[in-house]
């Protein structure tokens, strides 16, 4: 979910991402009118620096079982894992992809695509025999004629572009896939009119979607040719040509050949495009595709990356859907980052003709490349939450103890290597946590007259913070020692590299910023221009512990140099484990690894002199902020005991827009909350929102123990399906939400009495 398993499977008014299944649909939908503002995304895409914006990219276009099935319940569901993408750090773009007419992404699609710096798009579809919808599209409604226009050979409608970008700007994603795969009606205008004038609706669709939503993206699949029949090239050439000028990349069909990507290169580049955005085909199913798909489709990436062309991958969700959901984790890393051949499973039914022979064969290549860093150049968080788990945790707390996924909650996911490994046993904040590995100490690191050396040093986020002259900073992160260390004594800490650019000379550095309670000289100013001025650790929930440590670094012209013109940049996050030796020799263990500490969070932020505290309590029980929907209380007699229960269905509404007391004052609060809103630090800023059920009386009124989770919201909704409320005529029912920001933190709490009792069922 996380959502408390209710009765949501009853409830017709529980939220859903659905499509739009037809041109009337398409022609019907209005922003004014849409009453399904849960499925608005609430993360804003967080973009990401990149050393090179024209180099080779990968696009994600995710189909699977028809689209909208795990992935259609807004508030979650009680899963206890779901289809996600767990190497986001080799994305660059992501379409969701289905067979109905208009495929809106799933809004916690939306928000993970955008938490990771991605962009994501929805598809627009025809196909088939659907020539009808297509001439629709190109002409527009016939209530709706072109004004204005003195061209008597024009036969397009600006009509459903304008729908199209009002449908991606209303509900917050950034562009279209458009897959026309079916002709036009070939009379009385022929095919090949039709197709010119179609080019003409698109190069007008792609400029509206700049100017309505900046950055946005529109994508042409490679099907309809300039003559107006359905011909897949699997090329750039000059059949489908005027659809690329007409866009900003094309999506070509997956029966390419090793020579087509330098081709398409050059032909981009004679018409002044980019070969980037020309994205090669690779359908991981392996249906004809160039370099056989499946655990090969690293070829078709290799193949297309060498020549400055980008690739696409269609339905790699291959790994979870074939192998029937079993052993994902493991799976979908050997298909990102492969692995020695002897980990592959073996495919039933597997044609070997076209098995690419492996250069290390001792390695099997995966399909991500390059590492791109996490997205943001002021500050960073991250709670290692993959979206989904057998408990939700917050601070170390376990608020659910069932089975729950909801893909909006996903955080960046971890560079894993044999040192990380992501973990669903415990957590911090979420579902999952990583456990920090190492081998055991070899005999001669027990001499104390031998230096010791660190046992590990490695990299879990990549990064692109920049930090200006002055600039004190806030580390923190939260770690539990696993079971096995307790025999041991180490030494963690965190490690930030530092690259340092001096009249365009480039310097790493690796920063140990972090240091021991005790260890007095590393709170004085370093060699290298590093200043340590505070450091706390606090206990939290269940042998979790929270390590603080505020610092700064001097200016880079005191770090020998007299220069200016320099500029610091964070572009790595990891831990070290040192000083690692066992308590009783006699213990010595055989084991080749040792799970030594969990990292539950880890966050990296400015240190905002003038940010005051944050935390709001107000309690509320009538207020304009709050409204109630869709309510209805049913008998439900508790068995076996004395008390009766009602079960209470409702929606609760805290969009200060839908419940303004008056409309005069819209535009004047908009601006309002606006100018607020641009105060507040991002990372200060609501991430989502707990909702609990309590009963209050006089002695416990701000008593949470007996709070009953029911689960977050990323709109400013949450549907209660079916709570059994304890009708206890001493206890007000209330329901109590809580605000979370990007940190963790709790950052306002509101109490909101039930609705009265009016209606049984």
């Amino acid at each position: 979910m996380p959502s408390l398993q209710l009765h949501q499977d009853e409830d017709a008014h529980l939220p859903l991402s659905k499509p739009l299944v037809s041109m009337k649909e398409l022609k019907d939908w209005k922003a004014s009118k849409a009453t399904d503002t849960a499925n608005i995304a609430s993360v804003k895409l967080r973009r990401r620096e990149q050393d090179d914006l024209n180099g080779p990219k990968l696009l994600l276009c995710h189909d699977m079982a028809g689209g909208y099935k795990e992935d259609q319940w807004i508030q979650g569901n009680n899963y206890d894992t779901i289809y996600n993408i767990q190497y986001w750090q080799y994305v660059d773009s992501f379409i969701y992809f289905s067979h109905e007419r208009v495929t809106i992404p799933p809004v916690n699609w939306i928000n993970t695509c955008h938490r990771n710096g991605v962009p994501c798009l929805g598809t627009f579809i025809v196909e088939g025999d659907q020539m009808g919808e297509l001439e629709m599209l190109l002409h527009g409604p016939t209530d709706y004629p072109v004004l204005g226009d003195d061209d008597p050979m024009r036969l397009w409608n600006p009509y459903f572009a304008d729908k199209l970008v009002a449908i991606a700007k209303h509900y917050g994603f950034d562009g279209w896939l458009m897959n026309i795969e079916c002709s036009f009606v070939p009379f009385p205008t022929p095919v090949q009119n039709k197709a010119q004038q179609l080019t003409v609706f698109l190069e007008y669709f792609r400029n509206k979607l700049h100017e309505e939503i900046p950055g946005s993206t529109l994508i042409w699949y490679d099907s309809l040719t300039e003559d107006g029949k359905i011909d897949w090239q699997s090329q750039l050439n000059e059949k489908n040509l005027p659809f690329f000028k007409a866009t900003d990349g094309i999506f070509l069909n997956y029966w390419w050949k090793d020579n087509y990507p330098k081709e398409a290169f050059d032909l981009a580049a004679s018409i002044g495009r980019s070969g980037a955005d020309v994205y090669f085909g690779t359908d991981v199913w392996g249906r004809g595709t160039h370099g056989g798909g499946e655990f090969q489709s690293y070829k078709g990436v290799e193949d297309s990356s060498k020549y400055g062309t980008s690739s696409a991958l269609f339905a790699m969700a291959w790994t979870y859907e074939y192998f029937s959901k079993q052993n994902f984790d493991n799976i979908d890393r050997l298909f990102w980052k492969g692995g020695n051949p002897s980990e592959f499973p073996t495919l039933k039914d597997k044609d070997t003709k076209d098995v690419a022979t492996l250069q290390d064969p001792d390695h099997h290549p995966g399909v991500g490349k390059n590492i791109r860093p996490c997205p943001g150049t002021s500050w960073f968080s991250s709670c290692f939450d993959r979206g989904y788990g057998d408990k939700f945790f917050l601070h170390g707390q376990a608020l659910l103890e069932e089975p729950w996924s909801h893909l909006s909650h996903q955080n960046y996911p971890p560079n894993l290597s044999q040192f990380i490994a992501i973990d669903g046993n415990d957590a911090y904040n979420g579902g999952s946590s990583i456990i920090l590995r190492c081998n055991p100490p070899h005999p001669a690191h027990a001499d104390e007259n031998e230096p010791r050396i660190p046992i590990i040093s490695t990299m879990v986020y990549s990064l692109s913070l920049n930090i200006k002259s002055g600039t004190k900073l806030q580390l923190a992160y939260a770690y539990k020692p696993m079971p096995d260390a307790g025999d041991y004594t180490y030494s963690l800490k965190c490690v930030l590299r530092e690259r340092v650019v001096v009249d365009g000379a480039e310097i790493h550095k690796s920063r140990y910023v972090d240091c021991a309670a005790d260890d007095a000289k590393e709170m004085t100013p370093q060699d290298d221009g590093i200043l340590i001025t505070n450091t706390t650790t606090q206990p939290m929930n269940n042998g979790w512990m929270l390590r603080k440590v505020d610092f700064g670094f001097a200016d880079p012209a005191t770090c020998g140099s007299n220069s200016s013109d320099s500029t610091r940049t964070i572009d790595e996050l990891g831990f070290m484990i040192s000083h690692l030796s066992l308590h009783d020799q006699e213990k010595a263990s055989c084991q080749e690894m040792i799970d030594l500490v969990r990292i539950g969070m880890t966050s990296l932020v400015p240190i905002v002199v003038e940010e005051k505290e944050t935390m709001t309590v107000d309690d509320v029980t009538t207020s304009h902020r709050f409204n109630w929907k869709n309510v209805m209380w049913e008998e439900e007699p508790i068995h076996g005991d004395d008390d009766q229960a009602l079960r209470f269905w409702g929606t609760l509404d805290w969009n200060w827009m839908n419940n303004r007391k008056s409309e005069e004052l819209q535009q004047q609060e908009l601006e309002q909350q606006n100018e607020q809103q641009k105060l507040i630090p991002e990372w200060c800023q609501t991430e989502y929102t707990l909702v609990y059920l309590t009963s209050t009386t006089m002695s416990n009124d701000d008593d949470d123990d007996d709070d009953i989770f029911l689960g977050t919201s990323f709109s400013t909704f949450f549907r209660i399906s079916g709570a059994d409320v304890l009708t206890d005529a001493a206890a007000r029912k209330r329901v109590k939400i809580k605000t979370v920001d990007a940190l963790g933190r709790i950052q306002a709490s509101h109490t909101i009495d039930l609705p009265s009792i009016t209606y049984y069922k």
